[in-house]
């Protein structure tokens, strides 16, 4: 049994536990060591935030999911579905595929970081809106 460890903002603890697939365990799906983090918040739209998920080092690919918003017009959400690839050897990431985001100056947006080799960083940057909103990520990774 491997744990994975994750840190959302500035809380960190075990996010799951490689147990067997279809098992759901604090934010973790696996489906044949496909691993995917699932979070839902609700901030405010001017608040910037991440969420840390910690990857096997040998992931190099991950799709990201993100949005947050109140109201479906285009300044009232910030959204990201894209795919990114990376390196283990150096911190940099790549967005290979954007399927679709949306920013604005109220809600703000989202980007992508690899800060090391077994850490994905999601990034919510805070916009002018000051309303609370709902929102999720989803990162989806291969696993060991």
């Amino acid at each position: 049994m491997s744990g994975i460890i994750g840190t959302v903002g500035s809380k960190s603890g075990i996010v799951g536990y490689h147990l067997l697939d279809g098992a759901t365990i604090n934010g973790i799906t696996i489906q044949n060591d496909v691993h995917t983090f699932s979070a839902s918040f609700a901030q405010a739209l001017s608040i910037t935030n991440y969420w840390d998920v910690t990857v096997p080092s040998g992931s190099n690919m991950f799709v990201v999911h993100a949005c947050i918003g109140y109201y479906p017009g285009a300044s009232y959400f910030a959204s990201l579905f894209a795919l990114y690839g990376c390196r283990n050897a150096t911190s940099e990431i790549s967005s290979l595929k954007e399927y679709g985001s949306n920013t604005h100056a109220n809600t703000g947006s989202w980007n992508v970081a690899y800060p090391s080799n077994t850490t994905i960083r999601i990034n919510k940057v805070g916009g002018s809106g000051s309303a609370t909103s709902p929102g999720f990520i989803q990162v989806t990774f291969k696993g060991t």
